[in-house]
Parts: C-alpha cells; sequence; structure tokens
C-alpha cells in the first residue's frame, strides 16, 4: 500500500514507521559495512608489504593492544570517520588495485574451501 493511498493519522503513523525503518536498516548496513572493512583491514595489517598503506598515528595505536581491541577500535574508528576529518586508516594514494584484487581472490579461496562461496551469475551470462 502506498502512503499516498491512506489518509490522516496512518499516513503520519506510516511515516514515522518509514523513518525508523530507514533509521535501523542505515545503521545495520553501516554496522556490517564496518565488520566487513575490519576484516579487510586485518588482512591488510597481516601483509608485511602492505603496511606502507596504513596511516603511522593508526599503526601506533593498534600495535599497543591486542587483537580483539584492535577489531573494536578499528570498527569504531570506521564507523566515525568523516570526510571533513583526517581520521581515515588507510593511505588511499597507496592502495593498488592488485593489493584489493588479492584480498578479493584470497577471501573467496577461503570462503569456497569452508563451503561458504556462492558464486553471483550476472545478467550478461543470461
Amino acid at each position: 500500500m502506498c502512503i499516498d493511498d491512506v489518509d490522516g493519522e496512518h499516513k503520519d503513523a506510516q511515516r514515522a514507521v518509514c523513518v525508523v525503518m530507514r533509521g535501523i536498516m542505515a545503521d545495520g548496513s553501516a554496522e556490517n559495512y564496518s565488520w566487513s572493512n575490519c576484516v579487510f583491514i586485518e588482512w591488510l595489517m597481516s601483509l608485511e608489504s602492505c603496511l606502507d598503506v596504513f596511516e603511522t598515528w593508526f599503526l601506533l595505536v593498534v600495535e599497543e593492544i591486542n587483537d580483539r581491541k584492535q577489531r573494536i577500535y578499528t570498527k569504531k574508528l570506521l564507523l566515525s570517520m568523516d570526510p571533513h576529518k583526517d581520521n581515515c586508516p588507510l593511505i588511499w594514494d597507496k592502495m593498488t588495485f592488485e593489493v584489493f584484487s588479492h584480498y578479493l581472490v584470497t577471501k573467496k579461496r577461503k570462503e569456497e574451501e569452508a563451503g561458504q562461496f556462492k558464486p553471483m551469475i550476472g545478467v550478461a551470462v543470461h
């Protein structure tokens, strides 16, 4: 049912529900996205050759804390990132396509080994 088809009180109630659901969905998406990015950052940190893609201040903070606290710190940091602040832990100019594609291949292999990989069929296949 379209909101425009409802009158008065019910229309206001439906709008209120939409606002709440948008907030829940946006927050949930941000949480999921930040956890996925934490996994990527952990993977990058595990490769000695990729440490130069990190801001020095980030490496100094995470070297002093255990893995669990690193994840929590990184997740909070990712959720609080602001394009008007300098609080991104990565130096994007140093991030190459080769590094990111290597991550995707590595992730795909792990999922295949665990039996969790579900290939996506694109429209072009049909």
